[in-house]
């Protein structure tokens, strides 16, 4: 799991400013939506699956990848997300993404969280990484990672983001077709990555003793034995 943890890159400025403001503006439109699964192979349905493609030469996936499962959420930058594992549902053993990606579309927020803890292992010393929200950031990290999301400072703006997990196999949870609100709102356009812009960093590592002092890391753990 160190290894994996270590393999987190962060990519800053990707799409133009015209794109990535176009996308916070669906996704607030979208929050509600279920996630939905798009099969890289077919034709892009709406304008999130158009994004979906433009970042999937960045992230980068294993060949074996064939689709991808997107949603988005919108939440106020003094609330956080549990912690937890992106998985397909209650499967035994736990099937998880081979990739897991976060385009930002705001600054405000508190950090994104990765833990070297997956629902198979959790190591001796527990190792963290954090990622600051960023309008028009892609975070991308092994889909087998803990995660979460802590509370940031009051701001006026939403903490908002849109979800890529990029899947050997689809999975059962998610819808295979969009809504008919996404596809009748969603503009088709052409979407086009700043390549000159796509220089991977690392995210911050930290020792996350301090930070998690509240978290429950650990009880997710437990849950997650549980379930083998």
């Amino acid at each position: 799991p160190v290894s994996r943890l270590n393999d987190t890159k962060v990519y800053l400025g990707l799409l133009p400013e015209r794109t990535w403001r176009a996308l916070r503006r669906q996704v607030k439109l979208n929050v509600q939506k279920p996630p939905t699964y798009f099969r890289l192979s077919d034709e892009p349905r709406t304008f999130f699956e158009q994004i979906v493609l433009a970042l999937r030469p960045v992230v980068a996936p294993p060949a074996r990848c064939t689709g991808a499962e997107y949603w988005m959420r919108t939440q106020r930058s003094d609330t956080g997300f549990h912690y937890h594992f992106d998985r397909d549902g209650t499967a035994a053993p736990p099937r998880c993404p081979l990739l897991s990606s976060i385009f930002y579309l705001s600054d405000v927020g508190g950090p994104t969280v990765l833990l070297n803890v997956t629902p198979t292992q959790t190591p001796p010393r527990l190792r963290a990484k954090g990622i600051a929200p960023r309008h028009n950031q892609l975070a991308v990290f092994s889909g087998e990672l803990m995660h979460g999301v802590n509370p940031g400072p009051p701001s006026r703006w939403p903490r908002v983001a849109f979800y890529v997990n990029w899947w050997a196999e689809p999975p059962r949870l998610a819808k295979n077709a969009p809504s008919r609100e996404m596809l009748k709102i969603s503009r088709r356009v052409r979407v086009q990555p700043r390549s000159n812009s796509v220089r991977p960093l690392s995210a911050l590592s930290f020792d996350p003793h301090a930070l998690l002092k509240r978290a429950d890391w650990l009880e997710v753990i437990a849950r997650c034995a549980e379930a083998q």
